[in-house]
């Protein structure tokens, strides 16, 4: 079987991270789970993924830093993914720090099928605009 894309999560809550692995990888994903953002740049950096889904509450940095610090080097993708209210907030910045989409964690997979589906866009560099 052929890889879809490589998948990168930095989540701190590993029950969460678990979980999206679990739904994602039968669907031949790639996934690495980081469960701190120091180790989540780590891995951007070596593994170059397709996509990253990044939680925001991170327990040794908050992870808008993390968009911030990739962007000076990479055009990845980055999904966020909240369980909280911080969608207004969050969406308000969405502009200036250049990622792609919010997601509640409960309906990731299929925001996840939705990005990578090829007629939801005419190409991956468009999603990146």
């Amino acid at each position: 079987m052929n890889t879809r894309a490589s998948i990168i999560i930095i989540e701190d809550e590993k029950n969460i991270c678990n979980f999206i692995e679990t739904v994602l990888t039968p669907q031949n994903y790639q996934v690495t789970c980081a469960y701190t953002g120091t180790d989540g740049l780590k891995l951007i950096n070596t593994h170059k993924p397709d996509v990253v889904l990044l939680d925001l509450g991170l327990p040794d940095m908050d992870g808008l830093e993390i968009i911030q610090e990739v962007r000076t080097y990479s055009s990845v993708p980055i999904i966020v993914i909240s369980g909280s209210y911080v969608f207004r907030a969050v969406m308000f910045r969405k502009v200036s720090l250049s990622f792609q989409s919010v997601s509640w964690k409960n309906v990731l997979a299929v925001s996840l099928e939705t990005f990578f589906s090829p007629s939801s866009t005419p190409s991956y560099d468009a999603r990146m605009a």
